[in-house]
């Protein structure tokens, strides 16, 4: 039933978006220092300074893996002055699992740490970390904002939420970081009303109704997000916060 409506959401609502070859790059794989591994692709702007580039980690899902970025990222292999770096997180594609047999959301923000100091993605003193959630990726995303604000002043985009159908092991109100929801209006997999419960728990933060859009908003609003990524990223350096 679930993968009815999401195909009804697609084609009635994203009727320009077509489907297209599987991505052409297979991804990578990186150890961590407690011997797990992650698996993740990778989309960097070659016209942009290495020292230049804004640094995104995407966490899309479920089903999702580091396969999943967007259309036009798979179509010009990379965004304009951006490190992209999408995720498996630990169970899935190429990561391995936790080590505990049943993980909540908190296990999520260490391995999270030890892949940004894996891949060395906060080099300077300063830079940011920018990170976007789609669906069930959004609540890992919250998780890793709620403690991994000292990782690079890390900005933190939600996009389009699913909500986890069990307690969430961290608290909205603590998270200290700048936050944005994207929420399909006509989204079947949640709703409008939890959308903005969530944003108006975390402090500060805002969110953005699209109208006309279901679950897959994150197709039509990827551009405006990266900006208001790389817009996040660009205040918190000035301000050094």
């Amino acid at each position: 039933m679930t993968s009815t409506v999401f195909k009804d959401d697609w084609s009635k609502d994203y009727p320009d978006i077509q489907h297209g070859p599987f991505p052409s790059s297979d991804g990578k794989t990186v150890t961590l220092p407690n011997g797990h591994t992650i698996g993740y692709c990778e989309f960097v702007d070659p016209n942009t300074p290495t020292a230049e580039l804004r640094v995104i980690v995407l966490l899309p899902g479920i089903p999702g893996s580091r396969l999943f970025s967007h259309p036009d990222v798979e179509r010009e292999g990379c965004v304009a002055g951006i490190r992209l770096i999408v995720m498996d997180r630990p169970g899935l594609g190429l990561s391995s699992f936790y080590d505990t047999p049943h993980p909540t959301l908190s296990d999520f923000p260490p391995v999270f740490r030890a892949l940004v100091e894996a891949l060395e993605l906060v080099p300077e003193a300063g830079k940011k970390v920018l990170l976007l959630g789609f669906s069930a990726g959004t609540p890992y995303a919250l998780s890793a904002a709620h403690s991994c604000s000292d990782l690079g002043q890390e900005k933190t985009m939600l996009e389009d939420i699913l909500l986890v159908p069990r307690p969430w092991s961290f608290k909205l109100q603590e998270i200290s970081v700048p936050v944005a929801v994207w929420q399909g209006e006509k989204d079947r997999g949640t709703t409008k009303n939890a959308a903005l419960n969530v944003a108006r728990l975390i402090p500060g933060s805002k969110c953005i109704i699209v109208p006309d859009s279901g679950h897959m908003v994150y197709f039509k609003v990827f551009r405006e997000v990266v900006d208001w990524l790389t817009e996040q990223g660009q205040l918190g350096e000035k301000s050094g916060s």
